[in-house]
């Protein structure tokens, strides 16, 4: 235990706050088994010779220093000043200021190659994992699978002329990061880690996936496309419904913590995974969508250009389609020759576009005469392959819906709603849902009032 001042600081007498660091240290120091882990490292620790010298730092003191070095991420300079800095860091390590000695950076370095040198940071690992074990803390039926990448310098202005041979370089969202990644399995009820591997950075969670899990699992939380693979049937959790319990900044412990928690709740609506043909119809979808817009960009800059020279054509697609040729042959002097050429260029870029949709939408219509959801959905009077498709890759049977207004809601074709007091206030049609659905419902409810 460590050792308790004789006369406090008249500081620390008038105290009446403890401080988020004070309490989350005292309760490490009742929780963490000390002695399991110090006779692990005492037969490689350094004894006194028999000439005497110098005598170690006290074992214990020294292993709470490697603890506060992990969990406050501290290097070993900074190790160094914390503890002169904090009261709490010091009265946590059993070190007395003005009585004791405060370890410095190399002590600490050592320290640390020792544990290294013997493999003793596994061993403490498996040590503390066994412990809650022991008291019926870990080893429940849900586990949570995540990673999180350790960057590391990709330099080789070093010794070797080289970089490390265990790390590699990986691309996470549009960002590349070169150095290791630790995959982590965490207790889906308590939140405490009970398996750790650490592996180069482009590794999967898959390829470790036995290592991180203990057997006795009932729920698995990872990625959606790694439990598939293992033969589970993964449902999604909406991240908005996740973002209440997260705490803090975003990174990937806060994260997989506020899935943990989010995935305890008894009414939880979590999503069915898409299937491939699903991905495929929304992909088309999407290309499709991209290319429309790329069209109509096109468009306006041809009929801004033309306004410019003094030419107005009417606001329809059909109406420029059909006056362009003539206006480019008949009116041509009242234009450059080179806005005529930039005219010209995106009149092409229209024309190929017009291609593209067409080959896109041929797909589309493919599709909706061989899908079964698809032809039961066209019986609706207005709905045809675009729109039939568009349901079928984002609600595939609309099986998550008990009813239609459950499925309006989501479109986004309901009011905005402030009641309160028993009273139901109704607003205006919101801002929520699919902008590309909302377009195609629009275009659906115009060709049935027509």
């Amino acid at each position: 235990m460590p050792k308790q001042p004789a006369i406090p600081g008249l500081g620390d007498a008038v105290k009446k706050k403890v401080t988020r660091r004070e309490k989350f240290l005292s309760e490490m120091d009742a929780v963490v088994p000390w002695g399991r882990l110090l006779a692990l490292i005492e037969p490689h620790y350094p004894k006194v010779g028999s000439k005497g010298g110098r005598p170690p730092m006290p074992l214990e003191t020294m292993l709470r220093v490697y603890f506060l070095q992990s969990w406050y991420a501290l290097s070993d300079p900074m190790a160094e000043e914390s503890l002169y800095d904090s009261e709490a860091m010091r009265r946590f390590a059993g070190i007395e200021l003005g009585d004791d000695r405060i370890p410095d950076e190399t002590t600490i370095l050592n320290f640390r190659h020792l544990l290294e040198k013997h493999q003793l940071t596994e061993k403490l690992f498996a040590e503390v994992n066994a412990y809650l074990a022991d008291k019926g803390v870990t080893l429940r039926s849900g586990t949570l699978v995540d990673a999180t990448i350790i960057d590391a310098p990709s330099s080789t202005k070093n010794e070797a002329k080289a970089r490390d041979p265990e790390m590699s370089s990986t691309k996470k969202g549009n960002d590349w990061y070169f150095g290791m990644k630790a995959h982590v399995g965490v207790d889906a009820d308590s939140g405490i880690v009970h398996s750790l591997e650490t592996t180069t950075a482009k590794t999967h969670d898959s390829q470790v996936w036995d290592e991180l899990l203990h057997g006795n699992e009932t729920s698995v939380w990872a990625d959606s496309r790694t439990l598939s693979k293992m033969g589970f049937e993964p449902r999604i959790i909406p991240a908005i419904y996740v973002k209440p319990f997260n705490k803090g900044q975003k990174n990937d412990y806060n994260d997989a913590e506020a899935i943990a928690e989010a995935a305890l709740r008894p009414n939880l609506k979590t999503v069915s995974e898409k299937t491939q043909e699903q991905l495929d119809l929304q992909a088309l979808h999407r290309v499709r969508s991209r290319l429309v817009s790329r069209r109509t960009a096109a468009m306006n800059q041809i009929r801004a250009f033309l306004i410019e020279q003094g030419i107005t054509v009417r606001r329809s697609v059909a109406a420029l389609r059909a006056s362009l040729e003539a206006i480019l042959s008949n009116r041509g002097d009242e234009m450059s020759l080179r806005m005529r050429r930039l005219i010209l260029g995106l009149q092409q870029d229209w024309i190929w576009l017009d291609k593209r949709i067409d080959m896109t939408t041929s797909e589309i219509k493919e599709v909706s005469e061989t899908e079964e959801s698809c032809q039961r959905l066209m019986t609706i009077p207005g709905i045809g392959p675009i729109i039939s498709t568009a349901v079928v890759a984002a609600v595939g049977t609309g099986e998550a819906y008990d009813r239609g207004r459950d499925f309006a809601a989501w479109l986004g074709l309901v009011p905005r709603q402030h009641s309160t007091g028993g009273r139901t206030i109704l607003g205006r049609i919101t801002k929520r849902g699919s902008r590309y659905w909302k377009r195609e419902a629009k275009s659906l409810a115009s060709d049935l009032l027509i």
